[in-house]
């Protein structure tokens, strides 16, 4: 017998300092909205990876994100009991609206792709076909609407209320306009109650991560054991201010062409950075000088000017603001480079302070 839903259900949503790509973005607004969760998102989310694609005007074009590993293509295990499915499997059960319907209802959040052409308030809506991933986490019977997250006025991270109608069409009329496996996928995430108890903050494994950025070396995750060799070279921590920099001159000798995103990343790198410490500090786990303090502070500020400079020099294409970028980025891994260094070193110094993660080496 078929139970009886809710006429709506909204899941709570959070806004994340981690929005780049929808992957990461939809994933943190989910888990900023949970206090519990929040120290497994600050006990990750320190190690950068820059991935080089070889489709540039010369050399390569670069995509740069932060290696913990995302659950839509990796095991994580305080979302035990998540799901997911293809699109070919959804159609056989019946209308996509009761299927996200029935989800919502049980605590799912659900991510599919989804054409935006039929999605008011994207910028594709009316104007061209345009697979993307988006969020659905709430509905409302009386009102016919979905709450839906995804990339909307000038491609912000936000969530809006559109038609069921909508949302089904977008998700039947994808067919003949995508190519990647993923999309094929709809997947739907919940926090498991029992694992969530267990959440705890990992000091180890954040100094960890820290060393290993410093070190511009891969960092381990047991759930990279069994993927395939990347078929892409990559570099790794803070070997990213190098590769810009030389993309950077790239550009101006007209070799190559300065992606904005990579800076973007480099900014929500320095906020999760301070907001990480903050959140140390709060709970009584760790306290670094105010040296470090500071120091990461200031590259944050310096890396939201950079994030606006970019920006600046697309609109202006003045050469300038490519030479500052240049001069910031140079100054930025100096500093990190010292920073860090003090980081491991403080760490290093205080086995009374290490003594007080009580057995959190247990994953």
């Amino acid at each position: 017998m078929a139970i009886a839903l809710e006429t709506r259900r909204v899941l709570p949503i959070a806004e994340p300092d981690i929005a780049t790509y929808a992957h990461n973005a939809y994933f943190m607004s989910m888990l900023y909205a949970d206090e519990m969760a929040m120290r497994w998102v600050y006990s990750n989310h320190v190690q950068l990876k820059v991935t080089l694609f070889p489709n540039g005007t010369e050399g390569n074009s670069l995509f740069v994100d932060f290696t913990t590993p995302c659950p839509l293509s990796a095991s994580i295990s305080f979302l035990q009991g998540s799901e997911q499915m293809t699109r070919d499997s959804i159609k056989e059960t019946g209308s996509f609206t009761d299927f996200v319907r029935r989800k919502i209802s049980r605590g799912f959040y659900v991510f599919a792709s989804l054409d935006e052409y039929y999605i008011p308030g994207s910028l594709s809506y009316n104007n061209r076909y345009f697979v993307h991933s988006m969020m659905i986490h709430g509905y409302d019977d009386e009102l016919q609407q979905f709450h839906v997250m995804g990339f909307f006025a000038n491609q912000k991270l936000a969530s809006r209320l559109v038609d069921y109608a909508d949302v089904e069409q977008a998700f039947a009329n994808l067919e003949g306009y995508y190519t990647e496996d993923f999309h094929r996928m709809v997947h739907m995430l919940r926090i498991n109650e029992e694992r969530r108890k267990g959440m705890e903050f990992k000091l180890f494994w954040v100094m960890e991560q820290i060393q290993d950025y410093l070190n511009a070396k891969p960092t381990t995750y047991a759930n990279y054991a069994m993927d395939e060799l990347p078929p892409f070279p990559s570099m790794y921590g803070i070997d990213i201010y190098g590769e810009l920099v030389r993309r950077i001159d790239d550009q101006l000798n007209g070799k190559d062409v300065v992606d904005h995103r990579p800076l973007l990343i480099l900014w929500e790198h320095k906020r999760v950075m301070n907001a990480r410490l903050d959140f140390m500090e709060k709970n009584g786990i760790f306290q670094f000088d105010q040296q470090v303090r500071e120091g990461y502070e200031r590259m944050e500020q310096s890396a939201l000017v950079m994030k606006n400079t970019i920006l600046k020099f697309w609109l202006s294409q003045d050469v300038r603001f490519l030479h500052q970028l240049r001069e910031r980025l140079v100054q930025m891994e100096q500093d990190e480079r010292v920073i860090m260094t003090s980081m491991l070193e403080q760490y290093a110094a205080n086995p009374q302070g290490r003594a007080k993660e009580n057995g959190a080496y247990a994953f």
